[in-house]
């Protein structure tokens, strides 16, 4: 297959309720989308440079009779990587985004657990000393390079700024994390009519609306064991699920000091002081912020 004229793609953030939004679009009789959602294979990543680009990319794609469906993908290293959507524009010029953002801060406090759960940060890493370092430019060179990946992920206006030096306004639908969760369906709804195919098709993936992380550390280190046993590895991510709403609270209480949060919170409020005004001009965005609360609460 020479060429996919892939109609929209999902570009972050990162813990916003990504998976849940592939399952829903991947039940949609008038999309396609890949058979499984893989963050690394995305257009401009390094495995697609790697793998031989467009040519390689198109070949994750199982299309034999496309029967007028749209095509999507969805990573969340779109949006953080600032090199992808230069390549996005230079393969697909009339693409369409579908960009779910969170609160930073609660961004932040999640991916942190998801990436202990994974291994890929020290459980004793002191988080709130990283995070003091990592605010303060003058010690950048003492922060574990993780921690710098977790608070940059914040940073959503530097981010759009990429994407919209590339594309128009118009082609953006943006929606928040908590909006899902609050009414998941509407939020649905919204994106389906957003990509012109049937709004009121209901996913039974609708229902495991958005997953929950348990911060609980035998679970943490049942998964982080199990990372290479695909066994294991569901065990315990069910586990974490069915956990989750005894044990989150008081874990997160007592790994992130609240003086720490509060001044990561005006870390965030300063890095997106322009963010309202480009989430206005984007096709949702000034319905979304007029009618919407939650981001004023950011």
């Amino acid at each position: 297959m020479n060429s996919i004229n892939l109609d929209f793609l999902v570009i972050g953030v990162q813990k916003s309720a990504s998976s849940w939004l592939y399952y829903c679009l991947k039940e949609h009789p008038e999309l396609i989308l890949p058979a499984y959602k893989k963050e690394r294979e995305y257009i401009g990543g390094p495995l697609y440079n790697e793998k031989g680009g467009i040519k390689w990319y198109y070949t994750l794609f199982d299309i034999e009779n496309k029967n007028n469906k749209k095509v999507g993908d969805v990573s969340v290293e779109y949006f953080f990587d600032n090199t992808s959507p230069i390549e996005i524009q230079k393969n697909l010029p009339h693409c369409n985004f579908i960009l779910l953002l969170r609160n930073p801060v609660d961004r932040f406090k999640s991916a942190y657990f998801w990436y202990l759960r994974k291994g890929l940060i020290d459980r004793d890493v002191d988080i709130n000393a990283q995070i003091i370092k990592a605010i303060d430019q003058n010690r950048s060179n003492e922060i574990e390079p993780i921690v710098l990946d977790l608070l940059s992920r914040g940073y959503y206006e530097e981010q759009l700024d990429c994407f919209l030096a590339e594309f128009k306004p118009g082609q953006f639908y943006v929606a928040f994390y908590e909006e899902i969760e609050a009414d998941s369906q509407k939020v649905l709804a919204d994106i389906y009519s957003f990509l012109n195919v049937k709004s009121d098709f209901v996913p039974t993936s609708i229902n495991s609306r958005p997953k929950k992380n348990s911060y609980n550390s035998f679970l943490i280190h049942a998964e982080r064991l199990g990372s290479k046993n695909r066994v294991i590895s569901k065990f315990a991510n069910f586990s974490n699920q069915v956990f989750a709403n005894f044990f989150n609270k008081n874990l997160k209480q007592n790994i992130f000091d609240p003086k720490v949060m509060s001044l990561l919170n005006d870390h965030y409020k300063q890095k997106n002081i322009g963010l309202s005004k480009k989430l206005k001009s984007l096709s949702n965005g000034k319905k979304l912020l007029n009618s919407v609360n939650i981001f004023w609460k950011w």
